[in-house]
């Protein structure tokens, strides 16, 4: 029990190592059985996953542990898995290890398990062997680094050259808006007094304006006033027509009313006949209940008779004798009236249910009267709203007409006092004019220190350009570090590899658990490896 404490706290890799050496040519036998390998290879890396401490950890606890069951074995309930714990808990210290596990799912005897050689005769070429492993993963994991530095220091030549270009590119636009500046300045010197000549001619044309906008006036208030004149006659037929519409909404109204109360007649006569129906309901349970009553008396008095007629003992028959003596003592006339009663009480009732329901019926047939008649005042209402939106159509379109003129007299006398305005902002184009000429002298003068500013960017620009060649530099010498490391981890695989190999044939069987753990290992790292690295460590192995 010592033993296996102090194998239970061992890391998780140690324990798969020791399970797989002391079962590698029996109970499991991993030599024959490569996939049972594999699985120890799956138990070890899901016990990793899931303790906190990773590598390091030796034992789960009964929750990791049922996780641990579920994903790699088979599903089990909180019972059996509790169940299944107190059977792998060897050393009830209410905590799992990977040994316990493996004990639990091989059902091997962990007293041999524990006492199982592990290939100590060879402890110091599977050491080295190991620490060859150890370091072709380092190796691998110093190229990925190197590879990763190379393509940051890449990036960042690339940026530099990016900029470069950038900053060049800038001080050319520079100049050339230097250049475009000036001469856009010169162009508006000379616009600005093609400005003012035209501003003459537009003062001339807008006297000719004024002219056509008297005219254009009064014809517009010509045709407002016809379109006044319509409008009135429209709202004329718009008045009668809604007269109309209003008397047949009345006439809706009153049918409508006259709707509702023959619903709630109808409705008063269904609750009236509801009402009669659950009462002789009732009244039949209750002669049901007379009914059930005497046929209970007659089948008491049926078996007392039996009881007394068969071979049963003389007390029971006395008994029995008694008791129908009792009963038919009883006088039955009470329950017979009741019955009679009550059957008259209930042909009295379907009388008043069916006059109920005739009374229902008739409601219901006033009310479809009196929705008809609702319905055809809605058909005249609905005739008569038609008229009467006909009529306000004729109503709006008058209007319309009727705006449209005001809006032509409106924007007559606008254009009118257009023209009386265009002469004197001719005036004032000309004045503008001038100062153009004078804002574009300004602006040749800044396009000339712009000009100098661009010098200035490409002083910059070629500095940028020095930077991203040093860039360049330092990323090609970063590339040939990460080549370099590459060179190493593929002599560094090889070797050990090689090592291997060797070590695998020297060996007793009593350490190949940890020789195929250390492949395993091997083949796990290859699949970091691209495939040109891959290539090339087949290569150096040959």
């Amino acid at each position: 029990m010592e033993m296996l404490k102090a194998l239970n706290a061992k890391n998780f890799k140690e324990q798969a190592i020791w399970f797989l050496n002391a079962y590698w040519a029996t109970g499991p036998n991993f030599k024959e059985n490569p996939d049972e390998a594999e699985v120890i290879w799956k138990f070890n890396a899901k016990c990793v996953e899931l303790h906190e401490n990773g590598q390091e950890g030796s034992e789960l606890d009964e929750f990791k542990a049922h996780r641990l069951l579920e994903s790699l074995d088979h599903a089990l309930t909180v019972r059996d898995m509790r169940k299944v714990l107190g059977e792998v808990d060897l050393d009830f210290n209410r905590h799992v290890s990977l040994t316990e596990l493996l004990i639990y799912k091989y059902k091997i005897d962990w007293t041999f398990l524990v006492n199982a050689a592990q290939g100590e005769q060879d402890a110091e070429m599977l050491a080295l062997a190991q620490k060859k492993v150890e370091e072709s993963q380092q190796a691998l994991s110093d190229s990925e680094v190197a590879k990763t530095k190379a393509i940051e220091e890449e990036k960042l030549a690339i940026t530099h050259e990016k900029t470069a270009v950038s900053a060049a590119k800038i001080s050319k636009d520079q100049e050339e808006a230097a250049l475009n500046a000036e001469t856009e300045a010169k162009g508006t010197e000379a616009k600005a007094i093609r400005t003012e000549k035209e501003a003459i001619e537009s003062e001339t044309q807008a006297q000719l304006t004024e002219a056509s906008a008297i005219q254009c006036e009064k014809s517009a208030k010509k045709a407002e006033m016809e379109a006044i004149h319509a409008e009135m006659e429209a709202q004329n037929a718009d008045k009668e027509a809604r007269k109309a519409e209003e008397k047949a909404k009345d006439i809706e109204s009153q049918a409508f009313d006259a709707e509702t109360k023959a619903r709630k007649a109808e409705e008063e006569a269904t609750k009236a006949a509801e009402i009669q129906e659950e009462a002789e309901r009732k009244l039949q349970e209750a002669l049901d209940a007379l009914k059930r009553e005497e046929d209970a008396f007659n089948s008491k008095c049926k078996e007392l008779e039996d009881i007394a007629n068969s071979d049963a003992g003389v007390v029971k028959k006395g008994r029995a004798k008694a008791e129908l003596a009792q009963l038919k003592a009883k006088d039955p006339m009470p329950l017979q009236t009741a019955k009679i009663h009550q059957e008259a009480a209930i042909r009295r009732q379907q009388r008043a249910t069916r006059s109920a329901a005739a009374a229902r019926a008739a409601a219901q047939q006033s009310r479809a009267s009196a929705e008809k008649a609702r319905v055809t005042a809605v058909q005249e209402r609905e005739l008569a709203e038609a008229a009467a939106q006909k009529a306000r159509v004729r109503k709006e379109s008058a209007e319309k007409t009727r705006t449209i003129a005001e809006k032509d007299r409106i924007n007559a006398e606008e254009a009118r006092n257009k023209a009386e305005t265009a002469r004197v902002e001719a005036e004032l184009k000309r004045s503008k004019a001038e100062a153009a000429r004078i804002d574009a002298e300004h602006t040749r003068e800044i396009a000339v220190k712009a000009a100098a500013e661009a010098v200035e960017s490409a002083k910059l620009a070629e500095e940028a350009k020095v930077a991203s060649i040093s860039a360049r530099e330092k990323a090609v010498e970063s590339r040939k570090e990460a080549e370099a490391a590459v060179e190493n981890m593929i002599k560094v695989f090889s070797d050990a590899q090689s090592f291997l190999e060797k070590t695998k044939a020297a060996v007793a069987s009593a350490g190949k658990g940890k020789i195929w753990w250390m492949e395993r290992e091997f083949e796990e790292a290859k699949k970091y490896m691209s495939q040109a690295q891959l290539e090339r460590l087949a290569a150096a192995g040959k």
